[in-house]
């Protein structure tokens, strides 16, 4: 269940899994840390505190680390490198992420109702919780 109050039924109702939920939620407010805080936050007893209740996973550590800041940035430079020397692969990656895009948005208003009414609460209580806003905040 998570941080998410016992009481929750609508998100109970609408998720299967709210932990994935949350780790995403998690994960994005972790990510947009510096590089400082979010060494000092994976090297943290908060960090591990999270891990052992089950509230992010070590994947989700790794991928704050400096090497996956360096993965993401190499993937960029590569894609900037095929787009001027126009690569056939390039093109039909545009192509992908504008159907991707059109899928997304499907999807967005398809599942609209249900998925406000589920972020509004996890925001509340995750804000509530602020359970990684403690750590980062210091």
């Amino acid at each position: 269940m998570g941080i998410f109050s016992p009481n929750n039924v609508v998100i109970e109702n609408e998720l299967k899994d709210t932990n994935e939920l949350l780790e995403a939620y998690i994960y994005d407010e972790l990510s947009r840390l510096s590089d400082e805080k979010r060494e000092e936050f994976v090297k943290s007893e908060a960090a591990q505190s999270m891990l052992e209740a089950g509230l992010i996973s070590r994947k989700t550590l790794v991928r704050l680390s400096k090497n996956d800041d360096l993965e993401r940035r190499i993937g960029m430079a590569a894609i900037q490198l095929s787009k001027e020397h126009d690569d056939v692969l390039y093109d039909q990656l545009v192509k992908v992420r504008i159907k991707e895009r059109e899928l997304l948005e499907k999807i967005n208003n398809k599942y609209a109702n249900k998925a406000t009414r589920v972020a509004k609460i996890g925001q509340k209580d995750y804000l509530k919780n602020k359970m990684p806003v403690a750590f980062i905040r210091k």
